[in-house]
């Protein structure tokens, strides 16, 4: 027996006392109407002498031969039954008072003797066993548990005691009282038959077990009638299914009957359910680390066999709320270290993505919060499996954000070139050597990229082209060169192909800034568009309006510069160049020493 069965033995204990003191109160009204009142009495031979003296002259009284006796008592039937209910009403609640209070001090014994700290757990296991065995029974047999229906009988009791009393008395506060105890007792019957109908309404009477086994009683007599009459017999097939089930769901009990059907109910998949279960469970969460543990929860959960998607959409709003509200508060803390603000992303994005679907954690969780990520390597490779798409992914957006990490990051040692290979694919042997000369590596990720696009028709040049961090100026001269050849191959080749260049044409709209910031006040600056162009203009699908590079310097080196480049005065390092079938090639380029 736990503690909350003591505590609701105490207050049914209570209340029932406090009802016994009110009877007891009233019963002081009703209880003279039984007995003779002696007051009656010298009431009636007052009234006889009286009476003798107004008959008869003054000057000659008259001695009567027999004096008048008053008649026998016989109380009123009204204050027989009123008395007979009120007292069977403080019986009653009497009976359920002193066996609540049987049923504290069982309880009480039972979890003093069975958990005391003394014994093991076999010990404690053995001891439970036993007072089961011989106290339980006893005290369920003598009624612990009717205790609510000697508490519910006595109060009709009362009722009825009480309205048959002002029936009698005045019919006006009778009429008052009546249509009260009517309203009182239509909730009564409702929350008992809802009992009956609701097999998840915990919130029945005590009447509603035997208004059940009443309710399938009367349902087989009239099912049996029923197959006599042809007519009748299709007409009850419901009923007898209903009659059946109800039968086999209470066959071992009442309450019993209830959490089997909860649980049938329970083994189905219900999107309603899961939405209340992940409401419930958010309403629950004090703390951004219990929150945390609930978010890790999440994906299984929505791998599970019970889970259906999708959830309802009131839910689904307060998941949103509850991962920015939690994201938002992990990336502004000042306690956090920048591992467990990734851990924390990325619960995030596992959560969106197992409750929304792949382009949720982009769109829904991340893109209100861009410039809260924090700009940290670790972070980047904890975005890896999100950049990849092999999980079937929105992962542009993610690689948008490890191109504002590379960008972001000055220190640009072998973490983070093993995050631009992970991400991009970039040779981490080729970044390696130009990796200290300002942005040269991000845009040799830029040209691979954009060759990738080329081949794959994937849009990845703009997540480093459009970053405002990325300074193509502070590059690589022969870099800065393919870059140009490589927008001139791609402006050709849309002005030559017409709609068959769409896709040259897309990537010349994700590298244009780039171009621009390249070629800033010179000749082959774009005129049709500027760096405010909307990226959805009509001119940005015009081949026309892209111009080409034709720009000496960017041109490629001649066999002399070539010759320089490789002057054992000046050793040249290796980088990344393309050949014109976007293999990847190792080439040699000369630069000032500081």
């Amino acid at each position: 027996m736990s503690t909350p069965h003591v505590t609701a033995h105490t207050s049914r204990g209570t209340q029932t006392g406090l009802f016994a003191a009110t009877v007891g109160v009233l019963l002081t009204v009703s209880i003279p109407d039984l007995k003779p009142n002696p007051q009656d009495t010298s009431a009636f031979y007052l009234e006889n002498i009286y009476q003798l003296f107004a008959s008869t002259n003054l000057s000659d009284p008259t001695i009567p031969s027999s004096l008048a006796k008053p008649p026998s008592f016989s109380p009123p039937k009204y204050a027989i039954w009123v008395n007979s209910l009120w007292f069977l009403s403080l019986a009653i609640s009497l009976t359920g008072a002193t066996v609540a209070t049987l049923g504290k001090h069982w309880a009480h014994r039972y979890i003093t003797v069975t958990q005391h700290p003394r014994y093991s757990p076999d010990q404690r296991a053995r001891i439970r066993a036993i007072f089961a065995e011989s106290a339980l029974g006893p005290y369920a047999i003598w009624g612990a548990g009717l205790s609510p229906l000697y508490l519910h009988f006595s109060i009709f009791l009362f009722l009825a005691g009480g309205l048959v009393y002002l029936f009698n008395l005045n019919r006006v506060a009778f009429g008052a009282v009546v249509w009260w105890v009517a309203i009182a007792m239509s909730g009564y019957a409702v929350v008992t038959v809802d009992g009956i109908l609701r097999p998840e309404n915990l919130f029945y009477t005590p009447f509603s077990p035997s208004a059940l086994r009443l309710y399938l009683g009367v349902s087989r007599i009239v099912l049996q009638f029923c197959t006599y009459i042809k007519p009748l017999r299709s007409f009850c097939a419901d009923a007898k299914t209903r009659y059946h089930d109800l039968s086999v769901r209470y066959s071992y009990g009442f309450v019993e009957g209830k959490w089997t059907e909860v649980e049938d109910v329970a083994g189905e998949p219900s999107s309603e359910i899961d939405g209340l279960v992940v409401e419930r469970a958010l309403l629950a969460m004090d703390n951004d680390d219990a929150l945390r543990r609930f978010f890790d929860a999440i994906p299984g959960f929505c791998k599970s066999k019970l889970y259906q998607d999708p959830l309802p959409f009131p839910v689904q709003t307060k998941i949103r709320e509850a991962l920015y509200g939690f994201l938002r508060r992990t990336f502004s803390s000042d306690s956090l270290s920048d591992s467990a603000k990734s851990d924390g992303l990325i619960t995030c994005l596992n959560v969106a993505n197992a409750t929304f679907g792949p382009e949720a954690p982009s769109k829904t969780i991340l893109e209100p919060l861009w410039s809260q990520v924090p700009q940290s390597i670790e972070t980047g490779h904890a975005l890896t499996r999100w950049c990849t798409g092999k999980a079937g992914l929105d992962s542009e957006p993610m690689r948008w954000i490890v191109a504002s990490i590379l960008a972001t990051v000055r220190e640009r040692d072998d973490h983070w070139l093993a995050l631009a290979n992970d991400v991009f694919g970039s040779p981490e042997r080729a970044l390696r050597d130009i990796v200290v000369h300002g942005d040269s590596a991000l845009l040799s990720i830029l040209i691979h990229l954009t060759r990738q696009s080329i081949s794959s028709g994937s849009w990845t040049p703009w997540v480093i082209s459009s970053h405002t961090r990325f300074n193509i100026r502070d590059t690589l001269p022969d870099l800065q060169n393919d870059f140009c050849a490589l927008w001139n191959e791609n402006v050709l080749h849309a002005r030559e192909n017409g709609d068959d260049g769409r896709l040259r044409i897309d990537i010349l709209r994700k590298i244009r800034h780039s171009y621009m910031a390249l070629h800033q006040d010179t000749d082959a600056a774009p005129t049709a568009f500027s760096s405010s162009t909307d990226d959805n203009a009509d001119v940005l699908s015009d081949p026309r309006s892209y111009p080409l590079c034709t720009i000496e310097s960017h041109q490629s080196y001649s066999a002399a510069d070539t010759h320089l480049a490789t002057s054992p005065t000046v050793p040249p390092p290796t980088v990344l160049g393309y050949s014109s079938d976007a293999s990847l090639k190792v080439v040699s380029f000369s630069h000032p020493s500081p």
